[in-house]
């Protein structure tokens, strides 16, 4: 049994993503208006993972909503093998992993879903790949659904992209060799080039790109930065593609990221207001952000939408009440938050996962922009999080367990109350 759940792969990292929870992607559709998959509370609901890998995220879901059921895809059928004996070791039956490709029959007879999810997939697969995702999104997620689709993004790898062609180039030139000779000769060519380059530019993306890849396993490295069909995209064509299958971009999933206020300068603002087209600002953004890797968000739009209140989420501390700090830097400015509202917030959540109409309650904020702009500052800052009243202890426990030692380089764990959390937080343990 310990070998079949040894989580460790020459070519693949296993993740546990907080951003892919349910809880968390109902956040983000709140702040844009729009109504989640699912009504507040704890309500049965269908999620699918396309390129779930060994699918840790999947199976902290599946622990923690014992009320719903989860998918996982993926073309590796090693990655699916190692995922379902872990579902089997943690006793999850709402859970079922699927080895094939997104075209596949056994992908398009699927039962429609709420929410869909791809990590790491997008930009790394070519057109017709491309193509046969956007389709099994376009059979699968309901109207009202919604789809989180990771890509890099072409500003963020423009500092980053001369040195990844040399590898590649050089990898071809070298043929067919292990996947650690190749690794040691990227690093060594990047050593040379950043010695030689004679020009600060290509020098820093030399020492940025040995700095960011050097660390990688020989075989993920091949796997992530040398496949032939990878392309950064750019925000715009990103949304363009997913308008072609009914969706509607929002933003990106990263909380410091949602407010343009906190993540944008007041002439960054002031120049998105001017843009003539959305395509336009939405450019403008990629480039003021500069991100290489976003977490796009879209939403599938319903005729029968329901009201939308920002209130109806929950929360929870990301560190010990004790050990949170009232501000933080932002690319808008320095964000200050130490008052009266924010400190009873804090003492609100010092308990655990909370709803926020009863912490704003509990806060006597004034209005509720003042006690949103606390939460969303807690958020941004990264000391708080969005997840959903707690469940399935026992599940969760047993799975925690489990990955201490299949996957003991994980960052996050399991959490009751839905999203994963940090594993050194210290708090809200189960």
């Amino acid at each position: 049994m310990a070998d079949r759940l040894d989580l460790k792969s020459d070519d693949y990292l296993p993740t546990m993503l907080a951003m892919l929870a349910p809880a968390w992607i109902d956040h983000v559709l709140r702040f844009h208006g729009r109504p989640p998959p699912r009504p507040p509370g704890r309500t049965p609901f269908r999620y699918l993972d396309l390129g779930c890998g060994v699918g840790a995220t999947l199976l902290a879901l599946a622990a923690a909503y014992p009320e719903a059921a989860f998918v996982g895809v993926d073309a590796s059928p090693s990655h699916i093998r190692q995922g379902a004996a872990l579902a089997t070791a943690a006793g999850l039956g709402n859970v079922r992993f699927i080895a094939g490709r997104f075209g596949d029959a056994a992908v398009g007879d699927l039962d429609p879903v709420d929410y869909i999810v791809a990590n790491g997939v997008y930009t790394w697969v070519g057109p017709e790949a491309q193509a046969d995702f956007r389709a099994a999104i376009a059979r699968l997620l309901k109207p009202g659904g919604a789809a989180v689709v990771s890509a890099n993004n072409v500003v963020g790898w423009l500092t980053l992209a001369p040195m990844r062609r040399l590898v590649a180039d050089l990898s071809a030139a070298a043929g067919a060799r292990t996947p650690a000779d190749v690794h040691a000769e990227a690093m060594a060519w990047t050593r040379r080039v950043r010695e030689a380059a004679g020009q600060p530019f290509i020098a820093t993306v030399a020492e940025r790109f040995g700095e960011s890849f050097g660390g990688l396993p020989p075989a993920y490295f091949m796997h992530e930065m040398l496949a032939d069909a990878w392309r950064p995209l750019w925000t715009t064509d990103l949304a363009e593609d997913f308008a072609a299958i009914g969706l509607d971009y929002l933003s990106g999933a990263d909380l410091a990221a949602l407010r343009d206020d906190f993540a944008l300068t007041a002439a960054q603002r002031a120049l998105l207001e001017d843009a003539p087209s959305r395509a336009a600002a939405l450019t403008l953004r990629d480039s003021f952000l500069a991100r290489a890797h976003v977490h796009a968000v879209f939403h599938r739009p319903d005729r029968g939408a329901r009201d939308v209140s920002r209130l109806d989420g929950w929360a929870r501390l990301e560190r010990p009440a004790a050990d949170v700090e009232y501000a933080a830097a932002t690319p808008g400015g320095r964000l200050k938050f130490d008052n009266a509202v924010a400190r009873s917030v804090v003492a609100a959540l010092a308990g655990g996962a909370a709803s926020l109409r009863d912490v704003a309650a509990a806060a006597g904020a004034s209005g509720e922009t003042a006690f949103l702009r606390v939460t969303d500052s807690l958020f941004a800052s990264g000391q708080a999080a969005p997840c959903d009243p707690p469940a399935g202890e026992d599940a969760v426990r047993r799975l925690n367990a489990l990955l201490a030692a299949a996957a003991p380089d994980l960052v996050r764990v399991a959490d009751a109350a839905g999203t994963p959390r940090p594993k050194a937080a210290g708090i809200n343990r189960v």
